[in-house]
């Protein structure tokens, strides 16, 4: 039979491990009360700055985007002088913000719906610099749009440098598209030769349709 072992008063007494980690902290904090409690509510100041800095962020960027909806309602209902102004005033407003990346692509597009192509050019231009760099998507749309303005302003060598860009993407529509334009773009500066090239090019990545058929009757006459 298993003898029981006994406890001395004395070991009864002893704290266990535990109790004494903690006393050791609790001594610590009392003989440095004063730094502890600076640490502590340095802490927690931090804290509440990060909270609140992102509480702004957030609300700012709410702003922002309920803002740009509004002018985004005015372009739709063809009523780009308004729009305009509530583009630059966002941008003004918040314009180093990436939300307003948006405004000033939309401000773009509403001079180029208005047929002011240096001012479309310019906010264009502008908003591929805050683009992302792995964003081809956007950057996608920034070219092409770029790239048509100045191809409708008649700059046919700044419209080909840009739809040049258009292709280099990793991007089988966009390909396509800047095939096309620059098919376009040579075939009004009589260079027969290379629009015939891309032409062919852009028929390539394209399956049957209006457009593909056009291009062809084209290619082949």
């Amino acid at each position: 039979m298993a003898k029981k072992k006994k406890y001395s008063r004395k070991w009864m007494k002893e704290p266990d491990e535990f109790l004494t980690t903690s006393s050791l902290v609790l001594n610590y904090i009392y003989d440095h009360w004063p730094p502890f409690l600076a640490g502590l509510a340095g802490f927690f100041l931090l804290l509440g700055i990060g909270w609140g800095l992102f509480y702004y962020q957030a609300k700012v960027d709410t702003k922002i985007a309920d803002e740009t909806a509004q002018a985004v309602a005015l372009y739709h209902k063809d009523n780009l002088k308004d729009g305009a102004k509530r583009y630059l005033q966002i941008i003004e407003n918040y314009g180093k913000n990436k939300q307003a990346l948006w405004a000033r692509l939309y401000l773009a597009h509403t001079y180029l719906q208005q047929r002011d192509f240096e001012k479309a050019a310019r906010w264009y231009k502008e908003v591929l610099g805050y683009a992302p760099e792995d964003n081809h998507l956007l950057k996608g749309i920034i070219l092409l749009d770029l790239g048509y303005t100045y191809e409708e302003w008649g700059k046919l060598d700044q419209a080909i440098q840009n739809y040049t860009l258009l292709s280099q993407l990793e991007e089988p529509f966009f390909q396509g598209q800047s095939y096309l334009a620059l098919g376009r773009c040579y075939e009004q500066k009589g260079d027969k030769k290379k629009a015939l090239t891309y032409y062919k090019k852009y028929l390539a990545t394209q399956e049957d349709g209006s457009l593909q058929e056009k291009v062809s009757r084209w290619v082949a006459d």
